[in-house]
C-alpha cells in the first residue's frame, strides 16, 4: 500500500466513523483518522523537491545542485567553508567545487531532493 493509498483509506474511515462515539461522547476514531491522514499529507509535502534558500544548506547535507548553462543537475554533499562564508563548497564524486553565495539563484541553486524536469522548468530563477 502506498502512502497515497493509506491517506485515501484514512479519509474513507474518517467518514465511516464520523458518527461513532466512544466513551467520552467524542468521535474519536474519525478524529484519529483525520489527524493521521493530515500528518501523512504534511510528510509527503515536505519530501517534495523545492528550491532551497541559501540558509537551508547544512554541513554534510546531501542536495541536488543545478547550474546554468547547460542546466546541469547532480547530487552533491555540502561542506561548510569556515574560512570564507561567501563561498559554499560541494563534493561530487571525486571533485570538489566552490560556488559564490552572491550568485545563488542567478547561476546556481540547490534542491532538497531530485526535481523532475518539469519542476525545474516551472521554477523561475531569481
Amino acid at each position: 500500500m502506498t502512502t497515497g493509498d493509506m491517506i485515501r483509506e484514512l479519509r474513507r474511515l474518517e467518514e465511516v466513523h464520523r458518527d461513532d462515539f466512544v466513551g467520552t461522547g467524542e468521535p474519536n476514531w474519525s478524529l484519529m483518522c483525520r489527524d493521521v491522514a493530515n500528518r501523512l499529507e504534511e510528510l509527503l509535502k515536505a519530501q517534495e523537491p523545492r528550491v532551497m534558500t541559501i540558509s537551508d544548506f547544512k554541513d554534510e547535507g546531501v542536495y541536488y545542485l543545478e547550474a546554468l548553462p547547460p542546466f546541469v543537475l547532480r547530487p552533491v554533499i555540502y561542506r561548510l567553508d569556515y574560512s570564507d562564508p561567501r563561498h559554499y563548497n560541494f563534493v561530487w564524486k571525486y571533485d570538489q567545487f566552490t560556488w559564490n553565495t552572491d550568485e545563488y539563484g542567478k547561476t546556481w541553486r540547490g534542491w532538497t531532493s531530485r526535481p523532475t524536469d518539469e519542476q525545474r522548468e516551472e521554477t523561475p530563477w531569481n
